[in-house]
């Protein structure tokens, strides 16, 4: 159906103007005091949406960075605690070593070369009684009797 305009007698359509009628087509006929309060409050709304999730993802960034900095400073504290053991094992491990690779005489007991004689490596131990250790047992007198106690490490 083809309208035409009251004033100009122009061929247009006509809407009516109701509540149903889409909020873009409405505007067209608002006045601009109320135009400005409702994008004012909608702006408003957008506004403090914003900032409340601004403001609860900052905590939450604050809260992350505080565990964040918590754990480096246990893992800090970790690392010293193991740098300093190591450094005391290995100055025990040094004592050691050097009291073992020397006998009383100044004899090394251990190979020349420091790459071998640095090498440690872990052995297995079987305390279980075996035919074979009975076998490599010398015959012999099962007590032996010092008079003197042991000197320098001889009998």
């Amino acid at each position: 159906e083809k309208n035409e305009c009251l004033i100009c007698k122009v061929p247009c359509r006509t809407v009516l103007l109701s509540k149903h009628t889409d909020s873009d087509i409405q505007a067209f006929f608002m006045s601009i005091d109320g135009l400005c309060r409702k994008y004012s409050r909608e702006t408003s709304k957008i506004s403090e949406f914003q900032e409340n999730h601004r403001k609860r993802l900052l905590a939450f960034y604050r809260e992350k960075i505080s565990r964040l900095e918590e754990s480096l400073r246990k893992s800090v504290l970790q690392i010293e605690q193991l740098q300093s053991m190591r450094s005391s094992q290995q100055t025990a491990f040094g004592t050691i070593k050097n009291s073992v690779s020397t006998k009383p005489h100044g004899c090394l007991l251990l190979p020349p070369h420091p790459s071998q004689s640095d090498r440690v490596e872990s052995m297995d131990v079987d305390l279980s009684p075996s035919p074979i250790r009975k076998r490599e047992i010398a015959a012999g007198p099962v007590r032996i009797s010092v008079i003197s106690p042991p000197q320098d490490g001889r009998m």
